[in-house]
């Protein structure tokens, strides 16, 4: 879960102001070149590697029109998970595997 894309969304998306046409480019440059940074990572570890996926969190279906423009070229999936599952999965990660440990917080 590269935090660049959490970065992004923080600027990008919980303003109450709209981004201008210049921050938006600003946003594709960076999204651009942090998608090149990391795939040049993952290809000098394994030169024969064709494919490469990140796992974002739920947060960057917000950036998916951002990243298109972005990254033209990419194939882009966005997989969705359940609300029962994802909300099971938040509460633990908040209380550290202790379920019990929520209905008395």
């Amino acid at each position: 879960e590269p935090d660049i894309f959490n970065a992004i969304f923080e600027f990008a998306c919980t303003r109450d102001v709209p981004l201008t046409s210049h921050e938006e480019d600003e946003i594709i440059t960076l999204l651009r070149c942090s998608v090149i940074l990391l795939n040049f990572y993952f290809q000098q570890n394994d030169p024969a590697r064709t494919v490469i996926c990140y796992k974002r969190r739920s947060q960057a279906i917000f950036l998916a029109d951002l990243l298109q423009k972005a990254v033209p070229e990419a194939k882009t999936i966005f997989m969705y998970r359940d609300l029962p599952g994802f909300y099971d999965s938040v509460i633990n990660v908040m209380f550290s595997g202790s379920y019990w440990r929520y209905y008395f917080e």
